[in-house]
């Protein structure tokens, strides 16, 4: 039978759980604020190029050609009118993944 610890080990390990759960707590709330600014940061970019289509066509053509090697998801593919196979599907995801080797943050 292991002896009992003092009482003052035992406080600094509880302590140092506690300092551990705030920790945690802390980080989690850093990478949630980062979420929304990364979130912010797509919206305004987002806005940006819908001006840029709505205002200059050779834009606007280069950007849905440019989507519509990059969009897979039929649901998104329709959401700028771009083509989805007869079975209502977007691109193929391997050879989208193939040729579009980056991948925004938090797609899926």
């Amino acid at each position: 039978m292991t002896p009992p610890m003092n009482a003052k080990l035992q406080a600094l390990l509880d302590r140092q759980e506690q300092i551990a759960n705030q920790i945690r707590a802390e980080k989690a709330k850093e990478q949630k604020r980062e979420r929304k600014l990364e979130t912010r940061r797509k919206v305004l970019v987002g806005a940006l190029m819908l001006d840029m289509m709505e205002k200059d066509p050779e834009m606007r053509a280069d950007i849905l050609r440019r989507l519509e090697s990059f969009l897979v998801r039929p649901m998104d593919r329709e959401l700028f009118d771009l083509e989805t196979d007869a079975g209502g599907n977007g691109v193929d995801e391997k050879a989208h993944a193939e040729t579009n080797p980056v991948q925004v943050a938090g797609a899926a």
